[in-house]
């Protein structure tokens, strides 16, 4: 049995697509001084305006130590509050600031603008989702 190439193996094309998508977020969220997983967690509250720590971690599949640096950092710039409930001062919410909330309007036209360039038909987009969603969990 022959070695397959990287073009043949399943992991390269996801990788590779995902340095692709990367790329084209990348100067639009340069335009809102924030990174694609600040954009991720963002786009999770605006779902949602408040949710726990352990509740954006979930929804985001983004680990705690990766996740509160970008609350942190998104605190900073005004776009998020963390707040502590005194029922349990063990659970940490994350809540949109009004900055936040009007970032929203301005995110709708990125992923618009970047769902545009990727050249994707709403049917291979919808498939592309579909196929990622059904790969197993690590």
């Amino acid at each position: 049995m022959d070695t397959p190439t990287l073009k043949e193996l399943p992991c390269f094309a996801v990788y590779s697509a995902t340095k692709r998508v990367m790329a084209l977020y990348r100067p639009l969220l340069n335009e809102l001084d924030i990174t694609y997983p600040q954009f991720v967690v963002l786009m999770a509250l605006w779902e949602s305006d408040t949710r726990s720590m352990s509740e954006l971690s979930t929804h985001t599949t983004l680990g705690n130590s990766t996740l509160s640096p970008l609350v942190r950092l998104l605190e900073h710039k005004g776009l998020v509050a963390q707040t502590m409930p005194a029922s349990d001062e063990r659970l940490k919410l994350v809540s949109l600031t009004l900055r936040g909330k009007r970032l929203a309007r301005k995110a709708r036209r990125i992923t618009d603008t970047a769902f545009t360039a990727s050249g994707l038909s709403a049917r291979d987009a919808k498939t592309l989702i579909r196929i990622c969603g059904s790969l197993p969990a690590a």
